[in-house]
């Protein structure tokens, strides 16, 4: 999406069964830095380590 300053934006939309859809806007910098983020906590959801309980 485009607003009408030419700024670029990212618009996501959630939708589950029986409840509104929720509209999340990001700037592009801002998208990018959480595609980063998550991509990082991904990696280390899949790494047994993470998932021990502190001893």
């Amino acid at each position: 999406m485009i607003d009408e300053t030419g700024m670029r934006f990212v618009v996501l939309t959630f939708k589950e069964p029986d409840v509104d859809p929720v509209i999340v806007t990001f700037t592009v910098p801002l998208f990018q830095d959480y595609v980063s983020h998550l991509v990082k906590t991904a990696e280390a959801a899949g790494d047994e380590f993470n998932w021990r309980l502190p001893q």
